[in-house]
């Protein structure tokens, strides 16, 4: 059920530190619709059974939600990286910027961001993207390179097709774990939370110490 794909890359920093390239996981989401979230957050979402759109949610570790184009349409922030101009989605200037998109919560107590992930063409309504939002809201507030979109109304977590547990340290990947059970028990989560505690700061000490990181 569990699936875990760790570091393969040398860090220029560190001889033989091995972290996972951002490229690697914007490729992996490239599949569908993603909603990014936190842990704590999440656990809210498998109580509910659904996600539900921002207005209706208190953003306590992403709290620029609330200045969102999703939010201000009472949507769901989403990312559609498949749909987007793969040559500037992995462009240099893109790869600055993804860790910042998708590796932020930083007022989370868990360094690990929660990637829910959907089938475009199940999804039962037809998510807005940005010549519509522009529609409706008018310029700025959107993320660049046209990879955000926004799903009108709550989703069930019944319909994802699998859920990403990113660990990070200072927006560096440290581990991917792929759970293709969407519906995860609390207890499982708590151990993914705790195991990337765990590396999150094995890999702080080892940045300070200048050792070898072996996740």
């Amino acid at each position: 059920m569990v699936a875990v794909t760790r570091a393969r890359k040398e860090s220029a920093g560190l001889k033989n530190m091995k972290t996972i390239p951002i490229q690697e996981l914007v490729s992996i989401i490239s599949d569908g619709i993603y909603h990014a979230t936190s842990i704590e957050r999440y656990r809210d979402i498998i109580d509910n059974g659904y996600i539900l759109p921002g207005k209706r949610v208190t953003h306590k570790n992403f709290p620029q939600s609330e200045v969102s184009n999703c939010h201000e349409l009472s949507a769901i922030a989403c990312f559609d990286f498949g749909r987007a101009d793969a040559s500037k989605v992995f462009g240099d200037d893109a790869m600055m910027k993804w860790p910042g998109v998708l590796l932020s919560y930083r007022y989370s107590d868990y360094p690990t961001t929660i990637l829910i992930g959907f089938v475009r063409s199940l999804l039962p309504k037809e998510p807005l993207y940005y010549a519509e939002i522009k529609k409706q809201l008018g310029f700025g507030g959107i993320i660049p390179y046209g990879i955000e979109c926004c799903y009108p109304g709550q989703l069930s977590l019944n319909l994802a097709s699998n859920i990403i547990a990113a660990c990070h340290w200072n927006q560096v990947v440290l581990e991917l774990v792929s759970l293709k059970n969407t519906v995860i028990t609390n207890n499982m989560i708590e151990q993914i939370g705790s195991r990337h505690i765990e590396l999150a700061e094995q890999y702080r000490l080892t940045l300070r110490d200048g050792k070898t990181y072996e996740a």
